[in-house]
């Protein structure tokens, strides 16, 4: 039988398998090519009230419907899916006020700046979901990995829990 977690509040972070608090990050140098802020991503525990808008993080990824979803694709829950697509993204698409971190599997992370008026800025995962390739055609992408091949990419099977990235990408060269 396992011991409840102690009660967390909807701006607590939740923590990696590995116990860490950054899941990934936007680094330097893609930040530069995306023109956006570089910053550490990480999911807080978020709120899921049904009938409101502003419902974020691992409580409203882990609500029924959506967690019936990400174990279709292969994940345990809002944390598991975190963990993959901040290690394996390969393309980020701007979603108006976020980005949208896109995987080999068509799993989509959208994640927005949070701002504390100093170094600790990051980024926050509102949401996390399956998608498809219309879904991400109506997008504009802002970055692609290059040391990566189309075919590796649709080829690539759910990589799941890797180490935080860390890398630097090549600005997005004109299609």
């Amino acid at each position: 039988m396992e011991c409840s977690a102690p009660l967390q509040q909807p701006g607590e972070f939740v923590l990696t398998t590995a116990g860490l608090i950054d899941f990934g990050e936007i680094s330097t140098d893609i930040a530069l090519s995306i023109k956006r802020q570089a910053g550490k991503i990480r999911l807080r525990v978020g709120k899921q009230v049904n009938g409101e808008k502003d419902n974020y993080g691992e409580q409203h990824i882990n609500r029924l419907s959506r967690l019936r979803q990400l174990e279709q694709k292969g994940y345990k829950n809002a944390q598991d899916a975190a963990e993959s697509i901040c290690c394996c993204f390969y393309e980020i698409y701007d979603n108006g006020v976020g980005l949208i971190l896109r995987t080999p599997d068509n799993m989509a992370a959208y994640i927005c700046i949070e701002q504390n008026g100093d170094e600790n800025d990051f980024y926050d995962i509102k949401t996390i979901s399956p998608a498809n390739d219309r879904f991400f055609k109506r997008k504009k992408r802002l970055w692609k990995d290059h040391r990566r091949s189309d075919n590796e990419q649709e080829s690539t099977p759910n990589l799941q829990h890797q180490p935080p990235r860390e890398f630097t990408g090549n600005p997005l060269e004109e299609i």
